[in-house]
C-alpha cells in the first residue's frame, strides 16, 4: 500500500508537469492512465485526467472527471475551478455560476474566480454584470493585468456601446489568447494612429469578424498608406472593394512574399482593435455599405435564379465553430418551418455542408430549399449570391455580415443571450446601414410574422409556382461535387454540438 502511494505521487507529479506543459500535454496521458488503473477513484488521477481532456476539446468528459474527483476531495478549490470552466464550455451558465460564488467565498482574494464570473456574465449578455466582476479581478490583481482579463472587459464595453474604451481593451485578446502577426525581424512597432505613415493591417481569423472590421480600412486609407493581409478567399473581394488600398491575400501563408518588392513599412496593427482610433462614438459608424461585389458573378447567379419565383429568400440555420458558440448559434432547420411553409423561394447559404439535413426536409416538405453549387475558395461567390436575393434569413453567422458589408437586408433570428456584436438592446446591427441587419430576439412566429407583412401576398404566390417548378437545377449543381454521402429518408444525425 505504501509503494502504490509513492508510485501515484511519482506519477502525479511527472503527469502534472506535462499536462501543463504547452506542446508536452499527450506524454502525460501514460501516467495519468497508470494512475487509473492503481487506483481509479484517485482524486489526482481524474483531475490530471479533466485537465488532459479539456485541452483536447472534450469538455463533457472532462466535466464528469472534475465532478468525481471534487466529489472525492471537494476541498480543494483547483478541480472545482475546472468544473466550473467545463460548464461555461458546455453552456451551462447557471451552474457554472454556483460554483463561481462558492469559490467566492471560499477564496475572496483570488482574481481569477471574479474573471471567471466576469466571463460567464459576458457569455449570458450581463454586459454591465461582466464589467462589475472584472474590475474586481483586476483590483485583486498585484502583477499587470493580462490580456485575457482585458479582452473581458473589451467585449463587455463594446456589448454596451462603450466603443473607444472597448477597442482598446479588447485588443487583449491578441498577442496571449492569439498570436499577432509580425512582418519582419525585429518587429517593427504596433501603430500608434499617427497618420503618415504605411502601416499592415492583419486580417481577422473568422470570416464574419474579417468583412464587419472591414469596415474601418476606408477611412484609415484616408491617413495612411495601408496594406492589408486578409484571408485567401476574401482578397478578390476586398481588392476590388478597396482600390486606394494595397490588398495581399497571404494571411493564411507563413511567408508573405510581397515584402520583398515593397519591404518599406512603419508598422502594423491587427484589424480588430483599429476601432480605437476609428469608432470612439456611435457616430463614427458610417452605416452604409463597403464592400462591392463582383458584376460577372452577379450576372452568373442572376441566369442560374432567372426562373425561380420571387421573393428570393437565402437561408442559413447554423452558425459558429467548436470554439465560437455553435450551441447558441444554431438551429435545425425545422426550426424555420413557419417561415418557410408560407412561400418564396429559399436558398440555402450555409456555409458547412448541409446536403443530408436539406435532401430530408426537402422529402417531407412542400416548399422546397434550392441549393447550388459555390465556390468556396473564393467567398466573392457567395457574396455576389446573396446581391442576388432579395432577403437573407439566418441565425448569427458569417452571412449576415456579407449581408449587411454589401446593402442587402438581413433578418437575424437570435433568441439566446445576446453577443456584445449586436449590443444589448438594438434592433439593429450599428456596423451597418439603419435597419440593414435586423435582430429578432422573440420568437419564430415574430419572424414569420414580419416576413408576412413584407411578402404575404407574394410569398404565397411563389408557393403555387413553385410547386410546378422543376428545383433539379439547383440540387444537382450540389449534387455534382458531393462526396459519396447518399441522400437518406431517415433524419440526418446532428453533429456533437460543443463548446465555446
Amino acid at each position: 500500500m505504501q509503494h502504490t502511494r509513492r508510485r501515484l505521487k511519482r506519477l502525479y507529479q511527472i503527469a502534472a508537469k506535462h499536462v501543463q506543459t504547452e506542446g508536452s500535454e499527450e506524454k502525460a496521458w501514460p501516467y495519468i492512465s497508470e494512475m487509473l488503473a492503481l487506483d481509479w477513484e484517485n482524486a489526482g488521477a481524474l483531475y490530471l485526467c479533466g485537465i488532459f481532456m479539456r485541452k483536447r476539446g472534450n469538455s463533457g468528459l472532462a466535466a464528469q472527471m472534475f465532478r468525481r474527483a471534487v466529489s472525492i476531495e471537494p476541498k480543494h478549490l483547483n478541480p472545482w475551478m475546472h468544473f466550473g470552466a467545463c460548464l461555461h464550455d458546455l453552456h451551462h451558465y447557471d451552474a457554472s455560476m454556483d460554483i463561481w460564488n462558492m469559490l467566492a467565498k471560499k477564496s475572496p482574494g483570488d482574481a481569477g474566480v471574479f474573471r471567471n464570473m466576469a466571463a460567464t456574465y459576458l457569455q449570458k449578455g450581463n454586459f454591465h454584470e461582466a464589467l462589475n466582476k472584472i474590475h474586481q479581478a483586476m483590483e485583486l490583481l498585484t502583477q499587470e493585468v493580462p490580456g485575457a482579463y482585458k479582452a473581458i472587459k473589451g467585449m463587455a464595453c463594446l456589448g454596451l456601446g462603450r466603443w473607444e474604451e472597448g477597442f482598446s481593451n479588447y485588443r487583449g485578446l491578441y498577442g496571449e489568447q492569439v498570436l499577432i502577426r509580425k512582418y519582419r525581424d525585429p518587429e517593427e512597432p504596433s501603430w500608434d494612429g499617427t497618420p503618415g505613415q504605411t502601416v499592415i493591417v492583419q486580417g481577422e481569423q473568422g470570416i464574419g469578424d474579417e468583412i464587419r472590421f472591414a469596415s474601418v480600412i476606408p477611412d484609415m486609407a484616408k491617413d495612411c498608406t495601408v496594406i492589408f493581409d486578409c484571408h485567401p478567399k476574401r482578397e478578390n473581394l476586398f481588392r476590388r472593394s478597396f482600390p486606394q488600398v494595397q490588398v495581399h491575400g497571404t494571411r493564411k501563408s507563413k511567408v508573405a512574399d510581397w515584402l520583398n518588392k515593397n519591404p518599406h513599412f512603419d508598422a502594423s496593427h491587427h484589424i480588430s482593435s483599429l476601432g480605437m482610433y476609428y469608432r470612439k462614438r456611435d457616430a463614427d459608424f458610417p452605416r452604409k455599405p463597403f464592400l462591392l461585389p463582383s458584376p460577372s458573378h452577379r450576372e452568373n447567379w442572376r441566369d442560374k435564379l432567372k426562373d425561380y419565383p420571387r421573393p428570393l429568400i437565402g437561408i442559413a440555420w447554423t452558425g459558429g465553430a467548436v470554439q465560437s458558440l455553435r450551441e447558441h448559434r444554431s438551429f435545425d432547420l425545422q426550426t424555420f418551418i413557419p417561415v418557410i411553409q408560407e412561400g418564396g423561394t429559399f436558398v440555402d447559404l450555409s456555409y458547412h455542408d448541409s446536403r443530408d439535413e436539406v435532401t430530408y426536409f426537402n422529402s417531407l416538405a412542400e416548399n422546397k430549399i434550392v441549393r447550388f453549387d459555390v465556390d468556396v475558395e473564393d467567398y466573392d461567390d457567395t457574396v455576389s449570391l446573396v446581391a442576388e436575393l432579395d432577403l437573407v434569413i439566418c441565425v448569427p453567422t458569417t452571412i449576415l455580415h456579407a449581408a449587411g458589408a454589401i446593402g442587402k437586408d438581413c433578418w437575424v433570428y437570435h433568441p439566446h443571450y445576446p453577443f456584445w456584436e449586436f449590443g444589448r438592446d438594438r434592433d439593429d446591427m450599428i456596423w451597418y446601414a439603419p435597419g440593414q441587419v435586423r435582430l429578432f430576439r422573440g420568437t419564430i412566429e415574430d419572424l414569420r410574422d414580419a416576413y408576412l407583412r413584407r411578402y404575404g401576398q407574394q410569398a404565397t404566390a411563389c408557393l403555387h409556382s413553385a410547386a410546378k417548378l422543376d428545383h433539379s437545377q439547383g440540387e444537382q449543381a450540389s449534387t455534382d461535387n458531393a462526396s459519396d454521402s447518399a441522400a437518406t429518408t431517415d433524419p440526418p444525425k446532428r453533429s456533437d454540438r460543443l463548446h465555446f
